[in-house]
Parts: C-alpha cells; sequence; structure tokens
C-alpha cells in the first residue's frame, strides 16, 4: 500500500471510529444514554467535519 491510500484510508478509520464510539451504546466503554444530547450535537460537528476534510484533500 502506497503512503499516499494511507493517508487517504486512515481518517476514514478514524471517522469510522468516532462513528461507533458516538453512536454505538457499548455500556462498559461509553454510556450514550447519559450524555448530554446538546454535548453529543457539539461533539460530532467538531469531530466529523475536520476527519472528513482531511480524508477528501489527500
Amino acid at each position: 500500500m502506497s503512503l499516499h491510500t494511507f493517508a487517504w484510508i486512515l481518517p476514514l478509520v478514524f471517522l469510522l471510529y468516532q462513528i461507533v464510539i458516538d453512536f454505538l451504546d457499548l455500556y462498559p466503554f461509553n454510556d450514550i444514554n447519559s450524555r448530554d444530547k446538546r454535548l453529543r450535537k457539539f461533539e460530532v460537528l467538531g469531530n466529523y467535519p475536520p476527519l472528513i476534510i482531511i480524508a477528501a484533500c489527500f
């Protein structure tokens, strides 16, 4: 795998990780039901666009 491909895939892997952490209830690790919905929305809007932009730029 070339470095160019790796640089394109790695932000997408981080994005997938963020989606799993933010939207799947993995109770011992994250309790998404107890978190404030406004905070979750802020986290989504703050974390996802940079990863998508980084992947698109590569």
